[in-house]
């Protein structure tokens, strides 16, 4: 996703994608709790995922152009940031109706969590993971050409929008399936490839398999650090994320080997 808008500061879930799974999960936790369903291992996955999905497919809709049919670059982010503030605000409106023991799974669910994994989800997520990575990796040479401006990649041959669209669609399926079992965790997907940048350089043929790895590792860390500090109570991965991201990332802006 950085990549493909050409900015450093760009993050997996900036085109909706996130904020519908959070709207989708905040409507299964009202209606959960109104018509008193059991949610199972798939209910609530199955309506964040619906909820990914349907967001960011608004996002490529709106941001069509109505003279050319195609979606720019600025018109995506701009469009990607209105409906991510829609959808949150949507959620918000759903925890304020909400009791207080649903909006408490809300906000939970919204700061991220693995306390629900089990066998099945790994299965699915792991399964998405791969084939969205392997898929991916077919396009790092296209992605390190676009990083020069649209007209440079179009004047190699690359067909824009058709990239756009298949990268975007990658990004719906990973981001989509992952968010719909633990939540929204902040800075994962923004720190880590400017980690990798720093040792291994832009070349996307090496950020993109190297992301996916770091960004479990760190992942896990998160947790372990979440199911300990507290214990035996657990804080959400969110919060553990957000306390250490935030100073890595303004360290690694001000590393001299830095570079986008």
């Amino acid at each position: 996703m950085q990549a493909l808008f050409r900015n450093p500061i760009v993050e997996p879930g900036l085109i909706g994608t996130s904020s519908g799974a959070a709207f989708g999960a905040a409507i299964c936790f009202v209606l959960g709790a109104q018509f008193q369903w059991d949610l199972g291992n798939w209910i609530l996955p199955s309506f964040a995922c619906i909820g990914a999905v349907i967001s960011t497919f608004l996002v490529l809709i709106l941001s069509r152009s109505n003279e050319t049919g195609a979606s720019s670059i600025q018109r995506l982010l701009l469009t990607g940031i209105a409906v991510n503030a829609l959808f949150m605000s949507g959620v918000g409106f759903l925890s304020y109706i909400a009791r207080d023991p649903q909006a408490r799974s809300i906000t939970f669910w919204n700061l991220g969590t693995m306390a629900g994994a089990n066998w099945p989800a790994v299965w699915v997520v792991g399964t998405s993971t791969t084939i969205c990575l392997l898929v991916a990796m077919r396009y790092a040479k296209e992605l390190n050409a676009l990083m020069m401006g649209e007209n440079e990649a179009a004047f190699l041959g690359i067909h824009i929008q058709q990239l756009k669209f298949k990268i975007l669609l990658i990004n719906v399926i990973l981001v989509a399936v992952a968010t719909a079992y633990v939540g929204v965790i902040a800075f994962i997907g923004l720190i880590v490839p400017h980690l990798l940048r720093v040792f291994l350089g832009s070349d996307n043929r090496k950020l993109l398999l190297n992301s996916a790895i770091l960004g479990g590792i760190i992942l896990n860390l998160a947790d372990l650090a979440a199911r300990l500090f507290l214990k035996p109570a657990e804080l959400p991965i969110g919060i553990v994320s957000a306390v250490v991201g935030v100073p890595i990332f303004i360290m690694l802006l001000r590393h001299k080997n830095f570079q986008f």
